[in-house]
């Protein structure tokens, strides 16, 4: 599916034109594809822990210096060399939900919340670092520990005005060429309004399925690949790490073959969203928070290690959409309490690792990740 600069081109200005006759226009095409130039990122990670703040990495912290039996444990992603605070607030600065926080990292632009790759308006598309990645010949991983569909995952490879159109989202992962591997979760829009079933239609594309450890590792580079797991719960997510079986699929595990898959020449792109995080913290679900974000931080170890071995173009970058429970230390600094059951405005941890990785210190937004991590992937607007 790699196109040259040529044929790039002429997609753009054919989907522009798609796009005005429905009264949309696209935003930030790029002029022509090209590897990535040197001294640039080639390997890129993005890791989001969907509600994922300060104190919920503290919380996990903790557990894991009590179960292990070390007092100096600590976090992958804490051990990081370059840590910093972003702030999440959406377009006008309210509040965000996880599609304009999902919008702001993808696109580099705020929205407001609901929106998938669209601007304040819903009438503009805003072009992903995963479209642009991708039509520079670079291969593109999502995966989540929810559904494929769900608003993170979404805003890398779809556009739509609201995130529960999950029918459209659906079909726009299994259709667009964007992304080469899928993994986690499987669709909430599996089934289209007539009656379609979109793994049927993945089938017919050369999509291989899979759904268990023996079959994904039996898969070669080459093709494109959706992975989710033999068994899904009722918002076709992960299981909960709680209730988790020796034979279901892990983040870690995902994060290993998606670099197996995508390895090539021309570098690959992976987002790996811890999405239960959110869900927990949303039912002020401490123990089932902190077991989620340690099997995130299992799978950013992955990333950490491949980096190890390709230090001179590999990037990592760690951090959340936005926090979730407003949760805090306890009175007396026993333990952490919730302050709500919904997003809060809590600056979020981020950390990095690698090509680049001192560009992401100190206080920024979610816009500025995207936009650095943009940058040292050679990508323009």
């Amino acid at each position: 599916m790699q196109r040259t600069g040529r044929w790039v081109s002429v997609v753009w200005v054919v989907a522009a034109f798609i796009c005005a006759l429905q009264g949309r226009t696209v935003v930030g095409a790029d002029s022509g594809a090209s590897v990535p130039a040197a001294g640039k990122a080639k390997y890129v990670f993005l890791f989001i822990g969907d509600g994922m703040g300060r104190y919920q990495r503290a919380a996990a912290t903790a557990y894991l210096r009590e179960t292990a039996k070390n007092p100096d444990a600590v976090l992958t992603m804490d051990a990081f060399p370059v840590q910093g605070e972003t702030l999440t607030d959406a377009a006008g600065g309210g509040v965000t939900d996880s599609a304009a926080a999902g919008t702001a990292l993808a696109t580099g632009h705020k929205t407001t919340n609901k929106r998938i790759a669209m601007d304040a308006s819903g009438r503009e598309d805003l072009r992903t670092m995963a479209e642009r990645a991708r039509a520079r010949g670079m291969k593109i991983g999502i995966l989540s520990s929810v559904s494929l569909d769900h608003a993170t995952p979404a805003c890398f490879y779809a556009h739509v005005p609201s995130r529960n159109e999950y029918a459209k989202i659906a079909h726009a992962a299994i259709t667009t060429p964007t992304v080469d591997f899928l993994g986690g979760g499987g669709l909430l829009g599996q089934k289209q309004g007539d009656g379609t079933d979109l793994l049927e239609t993945a089938k017919k594309q050369g999509i291989i399925l899979v759904r268990t450890r023996k079959a994904l590792a039996a898969v070669q580079p080459g093709k494109r690949v959706f992975a989710f797991n033999h068994r899904l719960d009722k918002k076709a997510a992960l299981p909960w790490v709680t209730a988790s079986k020796p034979d279901d699929l892990t983040l870690a595990e995902l994060t290993r073959h998606g670099i197996r898959l995508l390895d090539n020449p021309q570098g690959f792109f992976i987002m790996v969203e811890g999405g239960k995080i959110d869900w927990a913290c949303h039912s002020n679900d401490l123990k089932s928070a902190v077991r989620e974000t340690l099997a995130f931080d299992e799978a950013v170890a992955v990333a950490r290690e491949f980096a190890k071995a390709r230090p001179a173009d590999t990037l990592v970058v760690v951090t959340a959409d936005h926090e979730t429970g407003n949760l805090r230390p306890a009175k007396g600094g026993a333990g952490y309490r919730f302050g709500s059951k919904g997003h809060s405005a809590q600056p979020v941890p981020t950390s990095a690792l690698g090509v680049g990785a001192e560009r992401f210190k100190g206080k920024t937004h979610l816009v500025d990740i995207s936009h650095r991590l943009a940058e040292l992937m050679g990508q323009s607007e």
